[in-house]
């Protein structure tokens, strides 16, 4: 008898202790106020295939940059400055880069949208039409003529991650 009350007494002390441990280190990770900031991944690896080429580049251009957008995404709104800063260069106005913006929503509003923020591009495809996939909005992918990936990033590019853009396109127009 006194076996299985020790037994009984020692599984009761174990499961109390564990339950403690468990409480502080739960406390300690998710009760901190630390932020650790990383980069989201990037949603297509270079080298993989774009989808739905021929609806992104109808014209052939020599690169292509596809912003995954929706109207109702703040981060997106906030990032048009750069976005007109892009489509202004000359190179993309003169087609060596086509600029082509993959929708969450309808077509019709995402140009309504766009027309409000004074970006024009010339396609708007929803992202269902050609199967094309993002996990979160903004979503850049820069690709060549062909629709090689040769770079993507999502979220809200800080300063680093908007010259690494602007490099990256200039890389793939002077390919040309």
């Amino acid at each position: 008898m006194k076996t299985s009350h020790f037994l009984e007494r020692a599984g009761q002390i174990t499961f109390i202790v564990m339950c403690a441990v468990v409480t502080a280190v739960g406390i300690k990770y998710l009760g901190s106020t630390e932020r650790v900031e990383a980069a989201p991944p990037a949603p297509y690896a270079p080298g993989a295939s774009l989808p739905g080429i021929a609806k992104l580049n109808p014209q052939g251009a020599a690169g292509i940059l596809v912003l995954g957008l929706s109207n109702r995404c703040r981060f997106c709104t906030e990032s048009m400055e750069f976005y007109r800063r892009i489509a202004a260069h000359p190179k993309v106005s003169s087609a060596d880069l086509q600029i082509s913006v993959v929708s969450v929503e309808p077509e019709r509003p995402m140009r309504e949208y766009l027309s409000r923020q004074a970006l024009n591009v010339s396609v708007v495809v929803p992202m269902l039409d050609i199967g094309f996939t993002m996990s979160g909005t903004p979503t850049l992918v820069l690709a060549d003529g062909a629709g090689k990936v040769v770079a993507s990033w999502e979220g809200l590019l800080d300063a680093e991650r908007e010259q690494d853009v602007l490099r990256r396109v200039a890389d793939v127009l002077d390919r040309r």
